[in-house]
């Protein structure tokens, strides 16, 4: 046991030996000049990692993309083009031509052309009255709508009645009187059962960009 011992001790004290002369067989010329390399190396890697910040930044900077016709502010080759913000979405969704957006409403359904189906919000208007050889006749959905307003308000107000005579089920009473509440009072309390005809004959409505506030 004390030989190997011994041995143990032999082997362990050369290694220590050997890495001690290795390491102090570095002039101080070769350690000041790996110094001099690590700290280049150290300001290049800074150096880059600067310019990838940089990079980042100009990607990330908003570029106003036309949510409707997808074209890019860079790409589009008329200046004169206006871009307005109609409603409170935001990202791609935020920026969007007033030429487009207004041939867009032309065609839009009736509650589209009040509000966003994105984020909710009442687009607000303008009004300007058209030249009287531009007056026209509401569009057919207009006065689909407008007819069932009415139609919807007068049974709420005359079911009752018929309900009482045993004329009507009260089940439908009940049908009739939930629709009225969630899609026709909403309009006649915001005035859209006459605007929507009134914008769409004689007046021309022209969306408020909410950026020009």
């Amino acid at each position: 046991m004390a030989c190997e011992s011994s041995s143990y001790e032999s082997v362990f004290t050369n290694h220590s030996v050997e890495e001690y002369l290795s390491i102090s067989s570095f002039s101080s010329t070769e350690l000041l000049t790996a110094e001099e390399s690590l700290s280049e190396d150290l300001q290049t890697t800074e150096e880059i990692t600067t310019s990838l910040n940089m990079d980042n930044e100009g990607l990330t900077a908003e570029e106003k993309q036309c949510r409707i016709c997808f074209c890019f502010e860079s790409e589009s080759g008329d200046e004169k083009l206006q871009w307005i913000t109609p409603c409170k979405c935001d990202g791609s969704m935020k920026w969007v031509h007033q030429k487009c957006f207004e041939q867009w409403i032309d065609f839009a359904t009736v509650n589209q052309k009040q509000m966003c189906v994105f984020c909710g919000f009442t687009y607000q208007k303008s009004m300007y009255i058209k030249p009287i050889s531009k007056w026209t006749l509401p569009p057919w959905r207009v006065l689909l709508q407008f007819g069932c307003d009415i139609l919807s308000t007068i049974n709420v107000f005359s079911l009752p009645l018929n309900v009482l005579r045993g004329k009507r089920n009260i089940l439908w009473l009940i049908i009739i009187f939930a629709f009225w509440k969630w899609e026709t009072y909403p309009r006649i309390k915001n005035g859209r059962i006459i605007k929507d005809i009134l914008e769409t004959t004689i007046f021309k409505p022209i969306i408020i960009s909410l950026n020009e506030k």
